[in-house]
């Protein structure tokens, strides 16, 4: 007899009552639920007993919140509440008896309540408090004292976690009234702690149902849930979490039937907008709910809705099925694109999601949500492919339906660098979105204005992003107002186009091109701006540029047109006249655009105009009168900026004649400012060539202004570094300017060098002091250093060591774009001819330290070039004007220049960047050329102004140092070049890096042979090429060792020497074991006979090539046979007449129409087209990737003839040749295929749908996987499975599948990498228990005792097949094996049955993946 029983059946009520009053006080919770349990003692009705109950629940409560309080990890103590099994058995026996829960629910809420109410300004926003909460929780009385206590955050969380507990063990049914706890849950959602939101919302999902059925009810209650509701949607400034309660809420007040009034009228207006943001959001988990209440919104819509109609959705009630239509293919695809994306369903979908936009029943918007989403897919692959169907989307205009998808995610993501690829010659998806910006903007009819916005903000939003990003989407905005030739320009764009001012790109092309797209921005202003308003975002231009105006002056004739042709000029000069500015650059605009005369003239103001470079003649007496006033040397403060006055347009000549500067030279000593300096140095540089005041100008007085400089700076406190080194900078302009009229002495030139090693060394070493020191080395170079000076004062080896100090403190750290000049001038001097031949002569005691810096600093400027443009062609450019200028004096025995060799073998083999950015200059400079500023002055475009030089040109200056150079040189390059380890024998075989680099220096290689020695050369061909012939991996290298060797010989035919090597190529012709070798000998020979035809008896040679031949025409190797038959097609045509010996002439003549029969039309042929002409061919274009195009298809460098046509300033005997493209293989014709195309529509049947897309819900509170989806009864145990990516698998294909429920040994496994990679989202959805391996046989023998049959996946001598005629048991449990091993043999004595699946190979296992998907399938398809 059970304890229950007993007492009901022998105990009094009383007794019963008194006994749970005694087990309550020695708090023997579980006792009394066990005997309440039973349901045959009832003490509902006993007020005293349920009043202790509840004393003991909340002094329990009260205990636990203060261990809490006192514990560091308070999240941790939330969570033990849910696991206290003592608070457990107290919320259940409050959840049994309806009194106790009363007493519970009233102090829970009044202590809930007073909180908040003491909280409220920190809990809520806004007006949501008065407005919302108070009504929630008008009805309840608070009890106790009127002063609330302070309750602190630790006991209002705990409040909620043991009411979530409570929860738990409620029924509803059983609740008497949880109305009071609903209301404050309901408000204390949208509050601003997130603990306490996820608190509330983790309890609703145990009363939405009683919520949604008061929200039917009372109409009060149903509009405050709403709002409560709508508040968790305002506040995403405090985060996401705040946005994901919301969804949840909605999700679980659309599950509940019917939806209460309030809701329907939610669905009608304001869900849409929340839906569309969940499914743009990053979270996949806020996207599948959106999803969610995506498809229960169209379902609830479905149920005998009216029509209505929103921004982003509509019903039409007698459209019913069509629209649902329309949506299941919108969840669908956006299923395959944005949650399980998988790149071979998206392309496949490809089609539907372009005829998205074109269904009348959804708007554009969630066309545009699609791409928002694949654009920020994971995988790359993706979002590139996304992005390309965003350029196919026919009607440009469906981008102006949704402004905000456009702005924050389709555009951002549309300017990721990874896409602008680029050749150096075009960059396709730099042009695709030009177009693309295009036609949105010219198809945005009257909402132009707000998509313009979008894109100037998106540009401002991103302004220190990706350079070329930046440049193609303004110049798509920029074209498309060009080609519309519309004004829409406002005041509210024009604030945007300022901020856009502001931002600065370290790469000067970049920032040339960005900032002249920003001005031009500007040309098209509507018409309520003004002129003022137009001048001033011009100045903001300038100023944020420091009132440079080189980006305006190119543009600024432009600019003038457009001030006259789309301004009044008489309402324009009155606006500007009245307008009060005291901003020279407004004035000097003003008078530049509009000539506006009404302006004061000052200092200022015809500084300003210096600065703009404009020509303006009026104010010539003024600026007269003020140079004057500078020349009297009165005040050393009046100087700030003035040696910009001096290149105003109105002084002449005769200004610069008249002029007296040594009082302010000698004012310098006295009174000495940096601005009085500039001044000084400017006006010197003007009058240098107009007066002889300066001619008895001792070096001495030069020297001492750098001595009193000196003091100054050491003196002063407010001398910024930027100001000592513009000082010292303009003080070695003043030098430079000196010496160019002054001649120095001996003893000037070493005090000189000294000084500007101090310089360096300790006054400064900044960017533009130290750009003048290297002009200044430049020019001793060339005007002072001379090889007839004594070692210890040459001046050359004096300059070096000032320059090598310059060049290792800028390459200590990253190089600064931005002080190329300085690059460059240290690099021109580092590597003058002068300085190199001095390295190269053996007699100089420094030569050796010399080369051997030169060679380090060669290397820096290498490593530099790969990222760097400009400098390689300036190095190899200097290296040509050495070899040009010395190159006759470096065959003496005193020369040693090996290492000149290597590093001009290193320059033109060395491969610079493959990445966009480096790839992509001269593609943005010839846009700017073409499109942006196309009435420059320049001659030479952007690219040239900046870099000087195209990369190729380092190429072609090493080229033209060899032809230019002596025989001797050409000899020493040859045998160094032969002498590198890999040049005859490759390191790594495949290596394609290695392969091109090696390639490249042998073209060098041939380049030198025709005018090297015929002996050596055919001493090298004999022993080294051949060698490397024998065994050289790749075909482009072996070509240029076959013409080397064919050379060789046909250089030396007549001479004795020759037979040995000509022996050793025929010796290969019969190694038919080596195909490929006996057709490169055949190829040399015919090469050799057809360059020697005419000009030497061939007839030795013929005869062993011809027998040969023919003999190698019946070879059973395959290519060997091949070549030499179709060989004949060129053979015999050239030499049947040499042939004299009919039988032979019979043999050639069959084989050539043999040749002939087959040649395919259409194709190259083999034997033709990969031969070339020995000596023809040698020309630039041949030798430098003309004759590779010829005979193979594979991407080579090649050089353009009018690439050397530009870079090769000297006529040279080695001709430039021709573009022979008609020749080049990839080029041939061949018979296109058939296109075949089809004007069918996509069928459904090529679209693949995810199965139970349309009913599938996200299931938020884990109640149930997925609502509407079926599972099986399948239990699939993988306790013993142990590799987490195989596990993820399972668990995928078991959720895919409907499995009931998949164990595994450590539920731990779903948060480990390699599970999540495979299972992706798969373990949120599928039921899985964790059953340890110990476990096993317990669980099975518990699931036997439920009916189950157990099932073994196992080979086994009993095992049964898996085919078509074994069947299920409905409750089945399979047990997988260990991976390899299987199922130990104590498991497999607990199993009904074995099953194994049917193999037909040689392999005689398969991964436990595959086996669980075969063996769950075939469950499947039988009872699902």
């Amino acid at each position: 007899m059970s304890t229950a029983l007993f007492l009901s059946n022998y105990l009094t009520k009383e007794a019963q009552a008194a006994l749970l009053t005694d087990l309550t006080n020695h708090e023997k919770f579980e006792q009394v639920v066990d005997i309440l349990n039973s349901q045959l003692v009832d003490i509902s009705d006993n007020a005293k007993l349920c009043r202790l109950l509840f004393e003991k629940l909340i002094l329990k409560i009260s205990g636990v919140i203060d261990v809490i309080r006192s514990s560091d990890n308070h999240i941790h103590q939330y969570s033990e509440i849910l696991e206290s099994d003592e608070l457990k058995t107290l919320a259940e026996l409050a959840c049994k008896l309806p009194h106790v829960w009363a007493l519970y629910e009233d102090w829970l809420s009044e202590k809930l309540v007073r909180h908040s109410v003491e909280r409220k300004e920190k809990l809520f926003r806004g007006d949501f408090y008065d407005k919302v909460f108070q009504q929630l929780i008008s009805e309840f009385k608070t009890k106790g004292d009127t002063i609330a206590k302070e309750y602190d955050d630790v006991e209002f969380i705990a409040l909620m976690k043991v009411l979530e507990l409570s929860y738990t063990f409620a029924s509803e049914a059983s609740l008497i009234s949880c109305n009071k706890l609903d209301a404050i849950v309901i408000g204390l959602l949208a509050c601003d702690d997130e603990t306490l939101a996820n608190t509330c919302s983790n309890l609703i999902k145990w009363r939405v149902s009683q919520i949604s059925k008061k929200c039917n009810q009372s109409a009060i209650f149903d509009l405050l849930t709403l709002k409560s509701l709508k508040e968790t949607f305002k506040g995403k400034h405090n985060g996401a979490w705040q946005q994901k309660i919301g969804l949840t809420l909605l999700l679980r007040l659309l599950l509940q039937t019917p939806p209460s009034p309030q809701l329907v009228n939610f669905m009608q207006t304001d869900i849409w907008d929340h839906i569309k943001n969940a499914l743009i959001h990053d979270s996949h988990e806020y996207r599948k709910l959106g999803l969610s209440i995506l498809k229960l919104s169209i379902q609830k819509s479905s149920d005998n809705m009216e029509s209505f109609e929103s921004p982003l959705f509509f019903w039409n009630s007698s459209e019913k099925i069509k629209t649902i239509q329309a949506w299941e293919k919108f969840t669908t695809l956006y299923e395959i694109v944005s949650l399980e994306s998988a790149l071979n369903q998206i392309q496949a979908a490809s089609d539907y999601i372009l005829e998205l936009f074109n269904d009348p029943f959804l708007p554009p918007t969630w066309g545009l949500i699609l791409f928002s989403t694949g654009l920020r897919a994971p995988m790359e692959g993706i979002r590139k492919y996304m992005m390309s169907l965003l350029f196919q989307v026919d009607d440009p205009a469906v981008f102006s339906a949704d402004i905000d998808v456009l702005k924050e995610s389709i555009l951002p993501s549309a300017m990721e660098a990874h896409y602008f690829a680029s050749d150096g010659k075009s960059c396709l998806y730099g042009e695709r979105l030009v177009e693309f910006v295009t036609s949105v903007i010219s198809n945005s009819g009257d909402q132009i204005s707000a998509i313009l916005e979008a894109l100037l903000d998106v540009l401002v939003k991103y302004g220190t992003s990706y350079d070329p990003a930046r440049i193609y989407l303004s110049y798509g905005v920029l074209k498309s107002l060009k080609e519309k030739h519309v004004r829409v320009i406002s005041l509210q764009h024009l604030r945007y186009i300022k901020k856009l001012f502001e931002f600065e790109s370290e790469e000067v092309l970049f920032e040339t091109t960005i900032k002249s797209i920003y001005l031009k921005f500007l040309l098209h202003v509507d018409k309520s701006v003004t002129p003022v308003q137009w001048i001033q975002a011009i100045v903001t231009h300038l100023k944020c540029n420091e009132n440079n105006y080189k980006y305006l002056t190119p543009l600024m004739d432009i600019f003038k047109d457009f001030a006259v042709t789309y301004f009044d000029p008489n309402t324009a000069i009155n606006e500007i006249s009245q307008y009060i500015s005291n901003d020279p650059t407004f004035e000097v605009l003003s008078v530049i655009l509009f000539e506006n005369d009404s302006v004061i003239i000052n200092k200022s103001f015809l500084l300003e105009l210096a600065i703009s470079n404009e020509s303006v003649n009026s104010y010539a007496k003024e600026a007269t009168d003020i140079l004057s006033q500078l020349l009297l040397v009165e005040d050393s403060t009046s100087y700030k900026s003035t040696s910009l006055l001096l290149d105003l347009s109105c002084f002449s000549s005769l200004t610069w004649k008249s002029i007296k500067l040594k009082p302010l030279f000698d004012s310098l000593f006295s009174d000495f400012c940096p601005d009085k300096l500039f001044f000084f140095v400017a006006a010197f540089k003007k009058v240098t060539d107009y007066s002889t005041e300066f001619d008895d100008l001792k070096f001495t007085e030069v020297k001492d202004l750098y001595s009193t400089i000196q003091q100054q700076i050491k003196k002063s406190t407010s001398i910024f570094f930027k100001i000592r080194d513009k000082t010292y900078s303009a003080y070695f302009d003043f030098v430079l300017v000196y010496m160019k009229s002054h001649s120095l002495e001996v003893a000037d030139l070493t005090e000189l060098l000294n000084l500007l090693k101090e310089n360096i060394d300790r006054d400064n070493g900044n960017f533009e002091g130290n750009l003048q020191v290297s002009n200044i080395c430049s020019y001793l170079l060339e005007n002072y250093a001379t090889f007839q000076t004594q070692e210890n004062n040459n001046p050359i080896f004096s300059v070096f060591l000032i320059v090598s100090t310059m060049w290792e403190s800028i390459t200590s750290e990253r190089l600064v774009l931005k002080q190329r000049s300085l690059h460059l001038s240290t690099i021109n001097c580092l590597f003058h001819s002068k300085v190199l031949h001095y390295a190269c002569l053996t007699e100089n005691h420094h030569s050796n330290s010399v080369s051997q810096k030169l060679c380090e600093y060669g290397q820096d400027i290498l490593e530099q070039a790969q990222s760097r443009r400009g400098v390689l062609p300036l190095l190899s450019s200097s290296i040509c004007s050495f070899i040009k200028r010395y190159g006759e004096l470096l065959g003496t025995k005193n020369s040693k220049y090996d290492w000149i060799v290597y590093l001009m073998a290193s320059i033109f083999a060395m491969e610079q960047s493959k990445v966009s950015i480096f790839q992509i200059k001269p593609v943005i400079a010839e846009l700017y050329d073409k499109n942006i500023c196309l009435y420059s002055e320049s001659k030479n475009g952007l690219y040239l102004d900046i870099y000087k030089s195209n990369e190729i040109a380092a190429k072609i200056s090493v080229i033209e140092t060899l032809i230019t150079s002596p025989a001797s040189f050409k000899e020493k390059f040859v045998c160094r070049l032969s002498e590198l380890e890999n040049f005859l024998t490759a390191n790594r075989k495949t290596d394609g890096d290695e392969e091109r680099e090696r390639l490249l220096k042998w073209q060098l290689f041939v380049l030198c042979i025709p005018d090297i020695n015929p002996i050596m050369m055919l001493e090298i061909a004999e022993k080294m090429i051949f060698n490397g012939f024998l065994t050289e991996f790749s075909p482009s290298i072996r070509v240029y060792m076959e013409w080397s060797i064919a050379l060789a010989l046909a250089e030396n035919y007549e001479e004795e020497a020759a037979i040995f090597l000509e022996d050793k190529v025929f010796s290969v012709m019969n190694e038919h074991s080596k195909p490929i070798l006996v057709v490169g000998a055949e190829r040399i020979c015919f090469i050799v006979l057809k360059a020697l035809k005419g000009k030497a008896n061939i007839q030795r040679f013929m005869e062993r090539f011809t027998s040969t031949l023919v003999s190698n025409a019946t070879s059973n190797k395959p290519l060997v046979r091949h070549f030499s038959n179709s060989l004949t097609l060129s053979y015999w045509p050239l030499f049947q007449k040499e042939i004299k010996d009919k039988t032979l002439r019979n043999i050639f003549e069959e084989l050539y129409k043999n040749a002939q029969s087959q040649k395919n039309e259409g194709h190259y042929r083999a034997g033709d087209a990969i031969l070339w002409s020995l000596y023809e061919d040698i020309t630039l274009t041949g030798l430098f990737g003309g004759v590779l195009k010829k005979i193979m298809d594979h991407d080579l460098p090649y050089i353009t003839k009018q690439q050397f046509k530009t870079h090769l300033q000297v006529k040279n005997s080695i001709p430039i040749g021709e573009d022979e493209c008609d020749l080049w293989v990839g080029e041939r014709v061949t018979k296109p295929k058939e296109k075949i195309t089809s004007n069918s529509p996509p069928t459904s049947s090529q679209f693949q749908t995810k199965s139970g897309a349309w009913e599938a819900m996200f299931d938020i509170d884990d109640n149930e996987t997925m609502r509407n989806v079926k599972r099986s009864e399948l239990i699939i145990v993988s306790s013993l499975v142990d590799k987490a990516p195989n596990l993820g698998g399972i668990c995928r294909l078991c959720d895919v599948l409907g499995v009931g429920l998949l164990t595994v040994q450590d539920l731990r496994v779903k948060n480990h990498p390699q599970f999540k990679r495979v299972a992706v989202t798969a373990d949120r959805w599928m039921p899985i228990q964790e059953v340890t391996v110990e476990q096993i046989t317990e669980f099975m023998r518990g699931k036997k005792k439920e009916g189950y049959t157990l099932i073994g996946l196992e080979q086994t001598d009993q095992s049964i097949k898996l085919d078509e005629n074994f069947k299920f048991p409905k409750k089945s449990l399979i047990l997988l094996g260990i991976e390899a091993l299987g199922i130990p043999g104590h498991l497999l004595s607990e199993l009904d049955i074995c099953v194994e699946i049917k193999q037909f190979g040689v392999i005689r296992s398969m991964n436990i993946q595959t086996a669980t998907a075969v063996i769950a399938h075939s469950y499947t398809v039988q009872h699902m």
